[in-house]
């Protein structure tokens, strides 16, 4: 299964001489790139050796890592002239918790036994997953976001369905930052995808009003992915399918979109934007 934020990935290489007996070449080293291109992992970096043959190498994934394909390169170097073998690993970061589908929901749906592609299939759900959630605004599990804003005031959170508000800092006409008390402001869950309010008979203090002075934290989701839209899932798994089935961005068929699919499904739950 995908990795997840805050995670070890740990990368287990085996080396076996042409009678599959284990052994240790003259070198194993690794490098790592996350699915932005950025080098995790410097290229060549020395793997650990657990036994005779067997090399590790751990990576931590930070708080914001990068979702989607991370690749290993690792390069063995051996024998008199010098013989090196490359070779590449993917395993895939996705969203904490559990996915609104899951990978065995997905194979099922495509009909998929077998787990050679398990790592494409996570991967277009990772890609699903997300193109629903934009198109819709909506985070189908409980996610916390922040949101940015030039001065404080009432205000139209961009994600939704709104679970509640963390916290709201701002930047006084002194300079300094400042948390807000809760007992300004409220959170209104009954418009578009949420919106704060202010209290009956509070004001909003001063602010300094330089651009992206206010930040707004807020928790959104459905907490559950039995508790998503149906809509939403399907049009996962719906896309999943399409992409599993056309692996290139072009094509010499010609193609009509099914009626009443995706962005039917998604267009009864897209909310409009609170005003």
């Amino acid at each position: 299964m995908a990795k997840q934020r805050g995670e070890t990935a740990k990368l287990t290489v085996t080396i076996t001489d042409s009678d599959g007996d284990l052994y240790d070449p003259t070198t194993v080293t690794v490098g790592l790139v996350d699915p932005l291109g950025a080098e995790k992992v410097a290229a060549g970096t020395a793997m650990t050796t657990a036994t005779t043959g067997v090399y590790t190498h751990p990576y931590n994934l930070a708080a914001d890592a990068a979702y989607g394909d991370w690749v290993w390169t690792y390069t063995t170097t051996d024998g008199t002239p010098t013989e090196t073998q490359i070779q590449t690993e993917t395993f895939v970061c996705g969203p904490d918790g559990d996915w609104p589908v899951t990978l065995d929901e997905a194979k099922l749906h495509l009909k998929v036994d077998f787990t050679t592609d398990d790592n494409l299939i996570e991967t277009l759900l990772l890609a699903a997953t997300q193109f629903v959630e934009v198109r819709s605004g909506l985070r189908l599990l409980d996610t916390t976001e922040v949101q940015y804003f030039d001065t404080l005031g009432e205000c139209a959170l961009w994600w939704g369905p709104l679970d509640s508000i963390t916290s709201i800092t701002y930047v006084d006409t002194a300079g300094d930052t400042q948390t807000l008390s809760s007992d300004i402001y409220w959170a209104d869950t009954t418009v578009g995808k949420g919106y704060v309010r202010l209290t009956y008979g509070q004001t909003w203090p001063s602010s300094r009003g330089d651009r992206n002075n206010v930040a707004v934290t807020y928790v959104v989701g459905y907490g559950d992915s039995k508790d998503c839209p149906g809509q939403a899932l399907a049009a996962i798994k719906l896309l999943v399918g399409h992409w599993y089935e056309n692996r290139e961005s072009v094509s010499d068929r010609p193609f009509r979109e099914v009626p009443q699919a995706v962005d039917s499904l998604l267009a009864t739950i897209s909310e409009p934007r609170a005003i």
